[in-house]
């Protein structure tokens, strides 16, 4: 058969050309391959790194239901995956919150952009509720419209973030009642002098004294309410010294039993715990105070009170329940814990129990347990609640042990100082009231004194005049040159001359022992007054 030339020419370029296009249909097919293997190796990286994140990711449609979720996701939300594909995500949330995350979903799906919102999960009785944040965006998954959430657990950082709103709360109280009690010191130390002045020059005798009297008994009454004031704001009015507090509740124990009548009093108390820098009165006032109160959730019910003195090694877990404990994990540390077996509170009662004036009491008034905790802060420990509804409370007071370097000794009289016939007193005090008061007394006693109005002011006087000087008494709280400062350097002047810190606000530094002989607390009266100078400048 005649074949054309040009028609065989023609053929053989068609089938070179196919032979280039199956060429290139291979490759391509290798191409496509290669691209479909690195496409199910991503999906499977991908799967994989889903599964094992960290944080719980949960894959939603646009009603809600939960198309796919992860490990995390399983464990917070306590269910196997099996259980939780086709479940919506709002029967995790409660009622009043729904409304909000059907809102999120909503917008989720009308917006490619990444949407959040906090909501919280509840679960079976018994088990405690998880505030999250919920933080997605929508995409595309084989040709369906899903939305990716991760559900972040913020419940710690709540607790947390309220715990600190809290003790900033409680610190700007505690500094509102410290210097509310500082002034009020002054005020009373006023009145007090006043009284005593005017019921002098008249005698006891006189049918105006019983008034004046009554004036001296209020005053006295509301100096007890403004050391209560200091209490609360965490500052103490007496030097700290060494306490074994197993010893003092030991010997408290009479006054304990009668303060909770009828309810047996268990004592667990560990002799060997090292002692601690603490005011006995004050921690007194706590022991007794807590026992009251559990005398009183007590009241009609069966069980006992138990107080332990222990030493205590903090554990992670008491970190992670009590944050404030982390300032003393460095130290040696001592636990004062009171257990009773009464009606327990609620979280929400729980939360204002150290609020000044709260009480659940029928007849319940006064500062307080806010007193309690601000004498443990006073003394640098921390107290926490444990507490259930109708299964009891227990206050632990972790109290920091003392460090040799730290027990003060008692404030004695320098041994150069010797008793003088007659005396020249420097008072220092920024309040004009206070200081004329103090001048009266003092005059009355027989007794030459000058005055300064400030820090600046008294070492001026002391250094034209110090050698004439026998007894200073000084004011702690003063504008620009502070008692503390002051006192140190008349110190450093004359070594062995006394000096008598006066105050009103009740917050003594460490250092103060090595400055200031002794202490005398506003709101003091003129028999106070007197018998604080008597001791230093005695008469023939």
């Amino acid at each position: 058969m005649n074949v054309d030339p040009t028609e065989l020419a023609a053929l053989e370029r068609y089938q070179a050309e196919l032979e280039v296009q199956n060429h290139e249909l291979r490759e391509v097919n290798a191409e496509l391959q290669q691209a479909n293997l690195a496409l199910r190796a991503a999906r499977d990286r991908y799967q994989a790194l889903h599964d094992l994140a960290p944080v719980p990711l949960v894959t939603i449609d646009a009603t809600g239901v939960l198309r796919d979720v992860n490990r995390a996701a399983c464990e917070l939300l306590r269910a196997p995956r099996e259980h939780l594909i086709e479940r919506r995500l709002l029967v995790f949330v409660p009622e009043a919150r729904r409304p909000a995350l059907n809102e999120l979903i909503s917008s989720l799906f009308a917006s490619p952009a990444a949407q959040a919102c906090e909501t919280e999960l509840e679960f079976d009785e018994g088990v405690p509720a998880v505030e999250i944040l919920l933080d997605g965006a929508a995409i595309e998954d084989e040709g369906r419209a899903v939305a990716v959430l991760a559900l972040v657990d913020v419940t710690t950082k709540k607790v947390n973030e309220r715990r600190s709103h809290e003790a900033l709360r409680l610190e700007s109280l505690g500094t509102l009642a410290g210097g509310i009690a500082h002034t009020f010191n002054n005020l009373l130390t006023v009145v007090l002098g006043g009284t005593d002045h005017v019921l002098d020059e008249l005698g006891r005798s006189s049918k105006l004294a019983e008034p004046l009297l009554d004036v001296h008994r209020a005053a006295r009454q509301a100096g007890e309410l403004a050391h209560q004031m200091l209490a609360y704001s965490g500052h103490g009015s007496e030097p700290a010294h060494n306490l074994q507090l197993a010893r003092m509740i030991e010997n408290l124990e009479p006054m304990l039993r009668t303060s909770a009548p009828g309810v047996p009093l268990e004592l667990h108390l560990d002799s060997s715990v090292p002692p601690i820098l603490a005011d006995e009165l004050q921690l007194r006032q706590v022991v007794i105070n807590l026992v009251v109160n559990a005398a009183e959730a007590m009241r009609d019910r069966a069980g006992s009170i138990s107080i332990t003195v222990r030493e205590i090694e903090l554990t992670p877990t008491d970190l992670e329940r009590t944050p404030e404990l982390r300032e003393l994990v460095t130290r040696r540390n001592v636990v004062l814990e009171v257990r009773d077996e009464g009606t327990g509170m609620t979280a929400a009662t729980a939360a204002r129990a150290f609020d000044p004036y709260f009480s659940t009491r029928r007849l319940g008034r006064g500062l307080g347990l806010s007193v309690v905790r601000g004498i443990v802060r006073g003394h640098r420990g921390v107290v926490a609640i444990e507490t259930q509804l109708d299964h009891g409370t227990t206050f632990r007071i972790y109290l920091p042990a003392a460090l040799p370097a730290e027990i003060a000794p008692a404030p004695s009289l320098p041994p150069s100082v010797k008793p003088l016939l007659v005396g020249r007193v420097l008072v220092v005090d920024d309040d004009p009231q206070v200081v004329r008061i103090v001048e009266r007394v003092i005059r009355r006693l027989g007794l030459t004194v000058v005055s300064a109005r400030g820090g600046a002011e008294a070492i001026e006087l002391v250094q034209r005049e110090g050698s004439a000087l026998d007894l200073v008494l000084m004011d702690l709280s003063m504008p620009e040159v502070s008692g503390l400062a002051a006192g140190t350097a008349i110190r450093a002047l004359y070594p062995a001359l006394p000096i008598v810190l006066i105050t009103g606000f009740g917050e003594i530094p460490p250092e103060a022992g090595s400055v200031f002989t002794s202490m005398l607390a506003k709101p003091f009266d003129a028999t106070a007054l007197g018998a604080a100078v008597r001791r230093f400048l005695q008469k023939a």
